[in-house]
């Protein structure tokens, strides 16, 4: 069957937004700022919760803060004396600096337990200006203008672009999708803005539900079933973690028409995957009998 003669059905998906921008000298130097505030804070926080650590190490009782509201509190107690010039950016550039690192001990800490896989994750360490330069924006002032040509940030004002806007414009023009959170990055010596966005697509479907496809790696093998929820939703997609056998006796299917991950697919970064969940795409099922898609 052809793919224009197949059912459709809506389903929300979550898509990112990459636009080259083109700034003044004045915008540039707003941006550096951004990006030089969420850098100073994940430093700030670093050095804080190694004090905190080393003060632990030594007997005393202190609370060292390991999550976001921890670094956050002790942020806005100590930001007028480590960062008198806070108010020139906004307050978002330092909670997407408190963020990173908040991530970055989480994976240090779930890798160390065993709870994260793939290879083992360092401790996290301090930043230095040129090198993966970002700032994340999740509240605000954050639109792409009607005219295509200019997005509009917190802070930073209405800033031009080099490219159309428009396939990001028709979704928000018709309503199917909305802006979730904008990162501006460096690279180069170039500025970008990426628009992670939450979309409502009409996507393929079989038996009338949408489908995924999704590839673990078990038992030294790439192996796909069906997922156990079916809802559309991303956050509650789960795909069982068990082999083909397991995924006969739960009533899933096994996939035919697509191959399992290679060199040109997005695979986890572990040249070693463990057992589990590692790379999945939407489409449409196929028979596990004959390999035609339904």
């Amino acid at each position: 069957m052809k793919l224009s003669e197949r059912a459709m059905a809506p389903a929300v998906v979550h898509q990112a937004y990459r636009f080259a921008l083109d700034p003044t000298a004045s915008q540039q130097r707003r941006l550096a700022s951004a990006v030089g505030g969420a850098r100073f804070a994940y430093n700030w926080g670093l050095e804080l919760v190694k004090r905190r650590l080393d003060e632990r190490a030594a007997g005393h009782d202190v609370q060292v803060p390991w999550t976001l509201p921890a670094l956050r509190r002790d942020w806005n107690r100590a930001k007028h004396q480590a960062a008198p010039w806070w108010a020139d950016n906004s307050k978002e550039a330092y909670s997407s600096g408190l963020d990173g690192l908040t991530r970055a001990l989480k994976n240090w800490s779930d890798s160390r337990s065993g709870r994260r896989n793939g290879r083992p994750v360092g401790f996290p360490r301090f930043k230095r200006r040129g090198r993966r330069d970002a700032c994340r924006f999740t509240t605000g002032a954050i639109r792409v203008l009607a005219d295509r040509k200019h997005v509009q940030l917190p802070r930073l004002g209405i800033i031009k672009t080099h490219e159309s806007t428009r396939k990001l414009a028709r979704h928000l023009e018709r309503g199917t999708g909305r802006i979730l959170s904008a990162t501006i990055t460096r690279t180069a010596g170039r500025w970008y803005v990426a628009f992670t966005c939450e979309l409502t697509r009409q996507l393929p479907t079989s038996n009338g539900r949408v489908s995924t496809v999704g590839w673990m790696w078990a038992s030294g093998t790439w192996r796909c079933c069906r997922p156990v929820s079916r809802s559309p939703t991303p956050d509650l997609w789960s795909v069982c973690n068990a082999g083909d056998d397991a995924c006969s006796a739960s009533g899933t299917d096994r996939i035919a028409s697509v191959s399992p991950p290679g060199e040109r697919t997005r695979v986890a970064a572990s040249s070693r995957p463990a057992d589990g969940l590692r790379w999945w795409r939407r489409g449409p099922l196929a028979s596990a009998a004959t390999g035609s898609t339904s």
